[in-house]
């Protein structure tokens, strides 16, 4: 709303000096206005690159750390699956024993690992970086 106090301020100052030479004194006014109201930089363009740069990096790492979380979360729910399907299979069998249970706890490492690098492949991929 400064800017229109100084144009009012302005059409006063044309309307009081009609009929004589005005130019220097709306300068002068415009001058003051600016002096006044001028804003110093809030850093040089290195300094506002610099701080975007940190932005950016925060953004990816919580980005990652989410896709992390999500892959991690989904391999838990799978297990838990296989093991309600493990245990349903086994009570149907009457069978009460655990078969098998190193080969999936092995089965689910891998593919814990094998997610998080795919998770952190998309990542790279959506920010350019490969």
């Amino acid at each position: 709303m400064q800017v229109s106090d100084l144009c009012h301020c302005l059409e006063a100052k044309c309307k009081e000096l009609i009929g004589n030479p005005m130019v220097m004194e709306l300068c002068e006014i415009v001058r003051a206005f600016l002096s006044d109201n001028n804003k110093p930089p809030q850093g040089s363009f290195h300094d506002v690159m610099l701080r975007f740069k940190e932005t950016q990096d925060f953004l990816f790492e919580a980005e990652k750390e989410r896709k992390e979380a999500l892959a991690k979360e989904a391999i838990v729910e799978e297990r838990e699956r296989q093991k309600l399907e493990a245990e349903l299979r086994n009570e149907q069998a009457g069978y009460t024993g655990d078969a098998n249970v190193e080969k999936q706890d092995e089965f689910i490492l891998f593919m814990l690992c094998l997610l998080t690098r795919i998770s952190l492949l998309c990542i790279v991929s959506e920010n350019n970086l490969v």
